[in-house]
């Protein structure tokens, strides 16, 4: 069996200014991480409007406690909702599970993490739960040391 070629993960800081969105209403100035893997910043290739989860600007640790696969987050999070899956990117104004935002499965074998596919998602009101539409993009493996010491400074 052929394995998989272990891809590197990163961050780079991404500051998105303050926009008056017509007719009424605004988004707020931002400051987050964006997931770099193998020198590509993934928001980009996603096209999507919302906003990294990791910042230094705000208390990351329960997001970057699920993307490690520890359980002990915040159940505000929505972590059994979630189904395996860690919030890599939400709402540029709150961050909330309500609003919607992608998240990706993540899985460990060995001394590998993996990033499975990336899946938008929204909050089903009618069903009281989370509703995953996918996106495509992912499959990505990742040394468990590098990518550990990664997020260490969010733990």
């Amino acid at each position: 069996m052929i394995e998989k070629e272990i891809s590197v993960l990163a961050l780079t800081s991404v500051s998105l200014p303050h926009e008056e969105v017509p007719p009424v209403g605004y988004r707020s100035a931002v400051t987050f991480l964006d997931y770099v893997i193998d020198g590509v910043p993934i928001r980009p290739l996603l096209g999507i409007e919302e906003v990294g989860v990791l910042s230094k600007d705000w208390d990351s640790k329960d997001f970057a406690r699920r993307l490690v696969l520890d359980e002990s987050t915040n159940p505000d999070l929505g972590a059994r909702a979630l189904d395996g899956r860690a919030i890599v990117y939400g709402c540029r104004e709150c961050l909330s599970v309500d609003c919607g935002g992608v998240a990706v499965k993540v899985t460990q074998v060995g001394n590998r993490i993996r990033w499975g596919e990336f899946e938008e998602f929204s909050t089903d009101w009618e069903r009281c739960c989370l509703a995953f539409t996918p996106m495509g993009g992912g499959g990505y493996e990742f040394d468990v040391a590098q990518y550990r010491s990664m997020l260490e400074p969010f733990l």
